[in-house]
């Protein structure tokens, strides 16, 4: 017995010790994601906290919370008080440490209160992280990122990591993105004696950098490593490759072979292609910023009497079309398929210049980028071309000879094209451009993210406008104006938002119509139609069928590389128009014929044929002469908005006027307004007053009249002469009126107009 009371004096005083121990407080961690974190009581008032993240994860003190409880609270369920619930400070004990890695962090303990602390390991794929020198890269540090005066810094708005005049030794980059995007500018170099450079864990990497004047990037590395690994793909963006060396090996060099051959400080340059100097080889040589992939084998060269190059080789256009699809200019596979010369003009608006002769035979084409070619073809001397550009990035121009190739030589295999019989001639090219626009942005990075607010936009519903005026937004969130009705037009110019690929489908343009015209600053891309970058639109499509709440209108002028009208005519077919561009009066024969309305002549409307092309803004009737007949140009073209109304910029001397839509337009039968009726016979063809509810839809048109009558006939004839004529003041003239088709009057009632009238059977002449 004496024994047992023994025993539980000493387990009351264990008790106690163990109490006193811990006088100081328990901790208990919870725990997310994956990896370990664990604790030590260093001293009697300082825990220390070890995290080790599984691989892919990674931990910062923002995901680490450390809470007093009261004694007794538990882990899921701690018993807090309101006055000491607040999260305790966390000190890293190196704060520059790999968040990937192990990591340690202290706190100071207080009181007689148990710690909670919460851990949430995060997934670095998922939350985009990326490492310098094993560093993360937050919102303190990524203005300059190697704290050397700011050639690394990151700009978080577009997810761009910006290089300039880089020069750095020993620096490695690790990336979790999706798709990390680094930018160059000026030259750049990455050194390393051991580790890596570029290390992925998936996604893409990304190039790119301002195509007019691109930056270089020089990767190098002691160890037997690759200097770029770990990424799904490799992707260049403005006209950037490798210039030399692999992605796997210890060397790279990226860059562009070529430069703009003119720039904004000279926006106009020729060069002199016979200009050679002492060079001999031009299978794949760069003199004067032009490109030259000559095959001697077919005849290839320079004549230096004339000063100019001299093409034998022929190009077919499938084979063009495949090699500006896989090979990048400056390349040796680039050489290997393309005999020519190149060279390349800088973003924006201008004229590429070429001097060249062709004979009766030989033709030339010079392709700008992807668009079709310009075909040169029956010139006997030199002849000076200027052929329109508008593009939204540096591009290249190719120019080569497509004359038929030799019978003889179809099935060789030459180095580049196919020896043909007949050669051509190229004595100087060059550029004048009348516009330079940036071809790709860094961006803001200085300001951070700045989302807009609604102080910074101004929104007309009933106008369908929506403009934003600061240029210090520079992000927009997902699904941005997927709640708002249709807009005319999205003008973002005056922001600074950059790195967007504009697409309808997703992002913050997603669900918005494809009638809206979205206008972008410089640093933008889009694959889509009614994209302006900067102050140029590659491909306008007008929707001839318009929903009922939409219709066409734009928020300043740009250049358009083409526009076209998104409807098909069948041969005959007849309709109105009023379109925002003008067509040629060369094409417009090809597509069919335009009229203007002269006058109302009675119950007829009197047209007449237009030869010199259709303007813009000007409302005519159009009849088609084939079958799937499209309206469009391929010229650049300055688009913009009339001055006026649409109809006015023509009016007949007569009170009738043909008045183009660009918004539906909506008539009561009163107004005056006659909608136009087709029919495949132009003879046919006629207005009829518009009754409530019927619409004009835009691209089209209407006829504004005082005519009396409800429906007017149209001819490009003389009205027929008439005889037997009564005169209006014969008694006789008091039944009810008819126009000369038969068709009676509004009411029956004499007509205000003058004009030819049927009453009683009689024809009578109202003065």
């Amino acid at each position: 017995m004496k024994n047992h009371i023994r025993d539980m004096m000493v387990l009351a005083f264990l008790m106690l010790a163990s109490s006193t121990m811990w006088a100081k407080g328990q901790v208990t961690i919870v725990q997310t994601g994956q990896g370990n974190a664990s604790y030590d009581v260093k001293e009697e008032s300082v825990c220390e906290l070890t995290m080790v993240p599984a691989s892919g994860y990674y931990v910062t003190a923002e995901y680490i919370k450390v809470v007093k409880t009261i004694d007794g609270g538990s882990a899921h369920s701690p018993k807090r008080t309101p006055a000491v619930a607040e999260p305790i400070a966390l000190t890293a004990l190196n704060p520059d440490a790999n968040p990937t890695e192990t990591t340690r962090y202290t706190f100071a303990m207080e009181g007689n209160y148990d710690y909670e602390v919460t851990v949430d390991f995060q997934s670095a794929q998922a939350n985009n992280l990326f490492l310098v020198n094993g560093r993360m890269v937050t919102e303190q540090n990524r203005g300059d990122i190697l704290n050397n005066g700011g050639t690394m810094k990151f700009n978080a708005s577009n997810n761009r990591l910006v290089f300039t005049k880089l020069s750095s030794q020993d620096v490695n980059i690790e990336s979790w993105m999706d798709n990390m995007v680094v930018y160059l500018k000026e030259g750049n170099s990455m050194a390393a004696s051991d580790g890596f450079l570029f290390k992925g864990h998936g996604g893409n990497l990304t190039f790119t950098t301002d195509g007019n004047d691109a930056g270089t990037l020089a990767l190098g590395i002691e160890a037997m490593v690759p200097v770029i690994s770990g990424f799904n793909l490799i992707i260049f963006e403005q006209n950037l490759t490798l210039l030399s060396g692999s992605y796997d090996g210890q060397e790279a060099v990226i860059g562009t072979p070529v430069k703009p051959i003119a720039d904004e400080d000279d926006p106009a340059n020729t060069v002199d292609l016979g200009d050679t100097g002492d060079t001999d080889d031009f299978s794949n040589t760069i003199i004067n910023d032009v490109l030259y992939t000559l095959d001697a084998g077919n005849d290839d060269g320079i004549d230096t009497e004339e000063n100019s190059v001299v093409l034998g080789s022929s190009m077919a256009a499938d084979d063009i079309n495949e090699i500006v699809d896989n090979y990048t200019p400056g390349s040796e596979e680039f050489a290997e398929h393309f005999a020519g010369v190149t060279f390349m003009i800088p973003a924006g608006t201008g004229s590429v210049l070429v001097t060249a002769k062709t004979g009766e035979e030989g033709v030339i084409h010079v392709k700008i980028g992807s668009q079709p070619p310009f075909v040169i073809s029956g010139v006997v001397d030199y002849t000076a071309f200027e052929i329109p550009y508008a593009c939204t990035v540096a591009t290249y121009v190719y120019i080569y000879n497509a004359s038929p190739a030799a019978e003889t030589a179809e099935a060789a295999d030459h180095r580049a094209g196919k020896k043909t019989t007949v050669t051509v001639g190229l004595a100087t090219v060059g550029v004048k451009a009348s516009s330079v626009q940036s071809s790709n942005s860094e961006g803001n990075v200085e300001n951070g993210v700045v989302e807009m607010t609604s102080e910074d936009i101004t929104l007309d519903v009933d106008r369908s406008t929506f403009v934003v005026n600061n240029s210090e937004v520079n992000t927009l969130n997902e699904d941005l104006f997927s709640n708002l009705p249709f807009m005319k037009y999205v003008d973002l110019r005056n922001t600074s938002v950059t790195g967007v690929n504009v697409s309808r489908e997703d992002g913050p343009f997603a669900g918005v119509s494809k009638n809206t015209f979205i206008y972008m600053p410089v640093g933008n891309t889009t694959d889509e139609p009614n994209v302006i970058i900067g102050n140029i639109c590659e491909k306008v499509v007008l929707d001839a069928n318009m929903a009922e709440d939409e219709s066409f209108g734009l928020s300043g002028n740009f250049v358009a590389g083409s526009i076209e009208l998104n409807r098909t005519f069948q041969k005959d077919e007849t309709t109105t128009l009023c379109l925002p561009f003008a067509i040629s009066a060369s094409d417009m024969k090809n597509f069919g014929e335009v009229y203007h309305v002269q006058s109302v002549d009675g119950a007829w409307v009197k047209i007449e044929e237009v030869t010199d092309g259709l303007k813009a803004h000007v409302p005519y009737l159009f009849k088609a002469a084939a079958d799937d007949t499209q309206l469009y140009t391929k010229e650049i073209t300055e688009l913009n908005m009339p001055e006026e109304p649409a109809g006015v910029a023509r009016r007949a001397e007569s009170s009738a006027v043909l008045v183009g839509c660009y918004d539906n337009f909506y008539s009561k039968a009163t107004d005056g307004a006659f909608r136009f009726v087709a029919n495949d016979n132009l003879e046919q063809i006629k207005f009829v007053r518009m009754q409530d509810g019927e619409r004009i839809k835009p691209f089209e048109a209407y006829l504004k009249s005082d005519s009396q009558t409800d429906e007017l006939g149209v001819t490009d004839k003389e009205v027929t002469a008439i005889e037997a004529i009564a005169n209006s003041q014969d008694p006789k003239a008091n039944g009810p009126y008819y126009d000369l088709q038969g068709r009676r009057m509004a009411n029956g009632q004499k007509p205000t107009a003058k004009g030819i009238y049927i009453i009683n059977g009689q024809k009578t002449v109202i003065r």
